[in-house]
Protein backbone atom coordinates (compact mmCIF):
# COMPACT_ATOMS: atom_id res chain seq x y z
CA UNK A 1 0.00 0.00 0.00
CA UNK A 2 1.87 3.12 -0.90
CA UNK A 3 2.02 5.87 1.82
CA UNK A 4 0.00 9.20 1.50
CA UNK A 5 1.00 12.31 2.60
CA UNK A 6 -1.78 15.26 3.99
CA UNK A 7 -1.36 18.32 2.29
CA UNK A 8 -2.37 20.70 4.80
CA UNK A 9 -2.57 23.83 1.58
CA UNK A 10 -5.21 21.12 -0.08
CA UNK A 11 -6.74 20.77 3.47
CA UNK A 12 -7.22 24.64 3.61
CA UNK A 13 -8.33 25.08 0.18
CA UNK A 14 -11.30 21.94 0.73
CA UNK A 15 -12.03 24.46 3.98
CA UNK A 16 -12.27 27.32 1.79
CA UNK A 17 -14.45 25.61 -0.80
CA UNK A 18 -16.84 24.75 1.77
CA UNK A 19 -16.86 28.22 2.90
CA UNK A 20 -15.64 27.26 6.47
CA UNK A 21 -13.68 29.68 8.23
CA UNK A 22 -11.19 28.71 11.13
CA UNK A 23 -14.10 30.27 13.72
CA UNK A 24 -16.55 27.67 11.91
CA UNK A 25 -14.43 25.05 12.18
CA UNK A 26 -13.26 25.75 15.91
CA UNK A 27 -17.21 25.76 16.80
CA UNK A 28 -16.84 22.20 14.75
CA UNK A 29 -14.46 20.43 16.22
CA UNK A 30 -13.98 22.15 19.67
CA UNK A 31 -9.97 23.12 18.97
CA UNK A 32 -9.61 26.15 19.50
CA UNK A 33 -8.98 29.02 16.81
CA UNK A 34 -5.29 29.59 18.15
CA UNK A 35 -4.30 26.60 17.63
CA UNK A 36 -5.85 25.78 13.96
CA UNK A 37 -4.45 28.80 13.12
CA UNK A 38 -0.73 27.49 14.45
CA UNK A 39 -1.56 24.41 12.33
CA UNK A 40 -2.44 25.90 9.48
CA UNK A 41 0.65 28.10 9.55
CA UNK A 42 3.09 25.40 10.25
CA UNK A 43 3.77 26.47 13.49
CA UNK A 44 2.05 23.44 15.43
CA UNK A 45 2.30 19.67 13.94
CA UNK A 46 -1.66 18.51 13.42
CA UNK A 47 -2.34 15.52 15.16
CA UNK A 48 -4.13 12.36 13.50
CA UNK A 49 -6.47 12.68 16.08
CA UNK A 50 -7.08 16.36 15.58
CA UNK A 51 -7.00 15.68 11.91
CA UNK A 52 -9.64 13.01 11.82
CA UNK A 53 -11.81 15.50 14.05
CA UNK A 54 -11.71 17.97 11.49
CA UNK A 55 -12.34 15.49 8.36
CA UNK A 56 -15.59 14.16 10.20
CA UNK A 57 -16.92 17.68 11.34
CA UNK A 58 -16.44 18.73 7.90
CA UNK A 59 -17.38 16.14 5.70
CA UNK A 60 -13.82 16.30 3.51
CA UNK A 61 -12.57 12.64 2.49
CA UNK A 62 -8.90 11.91 3.19
CA UNK A 63 -8.04 11.06 -0.23
CA UNK A 64 -9.29 14.57 -1.11
CA UNK A 65 -6.18 16.21 0.97
CA UNK A 66 -3.61 13.60 0.21
CA UNK A 67 -0.95 12.92 -2.01
CA UNK A 68 1.13 10.15 -2.91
Amino acid sequence: MARKEIDIHLLSEELKRKNITLTKLSELTNISKGHLSMMFNDKRNMSIKKLNKILRSTNIKLEDISRK
